[in-house]
């Protein structure tokens, strides 16, 4: 799996936000050419507005980009983040994670390393500084929506040969 691109423009990152209409039209520019699978969001995108009576979901919808909604298991996600991490031997005997970012993805690269565990739930990455979860989020709900099963063990289990020994003529092995 790769991160090839990716699209850091939210108020809170130091961007002017962008509505809808907007991310939609960025989302179609950026994957131009590509052929995307899926677009995974987030589950509160598809809460409804007060203002439409439609979820952001819809709206992006109706912008042509179909959202598909990640699982909301935030420690199931970074597990399975985890685990694309974690370096495998490939069929060519070298060893390298299954999941890697292009260069020119640099906020995610400045802001995954910068993550801290949240000191209430270990197995989950706090949220403050908020700033710096962004990125991870989205790789997160990525590897939610599309969950890997680990990676096999570089080398077979021993195999336990008990052929040598004969049978008991007797369930308890002691005779009657």
């Amino acid at each position: 799996d790769y991160v090839a691109r990716e699209i850091y423009e939210g108020k809170d990152n130091g961007g002017e936000g962008l509505v809808v209409s907007e991310a939609a039209r960025r989302i179609r520019e950026i994957c131009e050419g590509l052929d995307i699978y899926a677009y995974i969001a987030p589950p509160d995108l598809w809460s409804r507005t007060k203002d439409s009576g439609k979820s952001l979901a819809a709206l992006f919808g109706e912008e042509g980009v179909r959202l598909t909604k990640a699982p909301g298991g935030r420690v199931s996600g970074w597990m399975q983040l985890r685990e694309r991490l974690r370096p495998a031997r490939t069929e060519d005997g070298s060893v390298r994670p299954r999941l890697r970012v292009f260069s020119g993805c640099v906020n995610l690269i400045r802001t995954l390393p910068a993550l801290c565990h949240d000191p209430a739930r270990p197995d989950d990455v706090a949220l403050r500084p908020h700033e710096l979860t962004h990125a991870a989020d989205a790789l997160r709900y990525f590897a939610a929506a599309c969950p890997r099963s680990a990676a096999p063990a570089s080398k077979p289990p021993p195999r336990c040969d008990f052929s040598f020994q004969k049978p008991r003529p007797y369930p308890s092995g002691y005779g009657e």
